[in-house]
């Protein structure tokens, strides 16, 4: 590769989709310099993306200027007014959503609010034993979840952390789900189950591949437990 000029090494790496340019910057210090000086999609500038819970619409900011007026635009509306479409997180433009009701974990979807395309993901492995649980408080569904972006993959994943739910269920496990795959992953939380403390959120660190979450057992001090992505291969 070394014998290639750079103008057609360009050429080469303006052909592959955006993703897999990302991972081409990890090959050698040459390549890392192209993608970043010379692929001008890499200059774009950044939009503000709004997500409106209780209209279930997405907008994106017109101007981030200090003379900006605060205009908006509606890029779409992702579901039906009244739909009680709660945000999980937001990466790369996309909007993992969840939708809380008598299914244990509620509905997700994953939506491209610049194209319309939406992703429905499968329910939680448990939540055929709890459909129709009419004491499920809805907006606990959206509090369990994470939405990150794994780097080195260039792969979208969904995070469903351990947690309690009023001694009625417990989720002693992590769940992953892969944007691509057709199944949720099961992943061991260790020995304690490692209980994630909703209230105190869940944080996914995107450029780490990372997610954390606050844990508290009885008669111990709350800690911090971090969970790595990796790859389910």
């Amino acid at each position: 590769m070394d014998r290639i000029s750079t103008d057609v090494l360009v050429q080469i790496l303006q052909r592959l989709p955006h993703s897999c340019r990302r991972r081409g910057r990890y090959v050698c210090r040459r390549w890392r310099d192209v993608v970043n000086n010379r692929i001008t999609e890499t200059h774009s500038s950044p939009k503000l993306l709004i997500w409106s819970n209780r209209l279930a619409v997405a907008y994106v900011a017109d101007d981030l200027s200090p003379s900006s007026t605060g205009s908006c635009t509606e890029l779409r509306r992702i579901a039906e007014h009244g739909a009680h479409h709660r945000l999980i997180g937001t990466c790369n433009g996309l909007l993992c959503l969840c939708v809380g009701g008598r299914v244990m974990g509620g509905t997700v979807t994953v939506a491209n609010p610049a194209t319309g395309e939406t992703l429905h993901l499968p329910l939680l492995p448990c939540a055929g034993l709890f459909i129709g649980y009419l004491r499920w408080k809805e907006w606990h569904d959206a509090d369990a979840y994470s939405f990150a972006y794994h780097r080195t993959t260039g792969q979208f994943k969904v995070v469903h952390v351990p947690y309690s739910y009023e001694r009625v269920y417990d989720f002693h496990t992590i769940h992953m789900f892969t944007l691509g795959r057709t199944t949720w992953w099961e992943v061991s939380a260790g020995t304690d189950g490692a209980m994630c403390k909703l209230a105190a959120g869940v944080i996914a660190v995107h450029g780490m591949s990372m997610i954390y979450w606050v844990t508290i057992t009885r008669g111990a001090s709350a800690k911090i437990v971090s969970f790595v992505f990796r790859t389910e291969d």
